[in-house]
């Protein structure tokens, strides 16, 4: 009778973490990565109201973000001024061949050494100093 008790009760133990486990699971699926994958779905709708000047819309997609506190119904117009001159920025960046954000962080972290500092690879603090004069006498 006790090899039974201690059956079940071992089973029910096994039941009752796979349970856990198994909320614990989804629970964490619901992270910021999630989060994330929800931003981007929601871009191309946000960046489509801010376009067509629809602050209405603009505010039903961005109740839960951080960006609500900030833009009001008030200067609106003036986030869609920003968003436009972002836009003509980055044709022009194109248009120049310049490297964006993304394609300078990749060159940064491809140069780095190990633990992250800059080594050999990046000709170290002499040649650094180098190119922040030679940036500096660009204009």
């Amino acid at each position: 009778m006790t090899n039974i008790i201690s059956k079940t009760s071992i089973s029910i133990a096994v039941i009752a973490s796979a349970i856990i486990l198994s909320v614990a699971f989804v629970s964490a699926n619901n992270t910021e990565e999630n989060k994330k994958g929800q931003h981007h779905e929601n871009k191309a709708e946000i960046q489509i109201a801010v376009e067509n000047g629809n602050y209405e819309e603009f505010a039903r997609l961005t109740t839960e973000k951080k960006i609500a506190e900030k833009i009001t119904a008030e200067n609106f117009p003036k986030f869609q001024e920003l968003h436009s001159l972002q836009k003509q920025a980055k044709e022009i960046r194109e248009e120049l061949e310049l490297p964006n954000k993304k394609e300078k962080n990749k060159k940064c972290n491809r140069n780095k050494g190990e633990n992250g500092e800059s080594g050999e690879k990046r000709g170290g603090r002499e040649n650094n100093k180098n190119k922040r004069d030679n940036r500096n006498n660009q204009f």
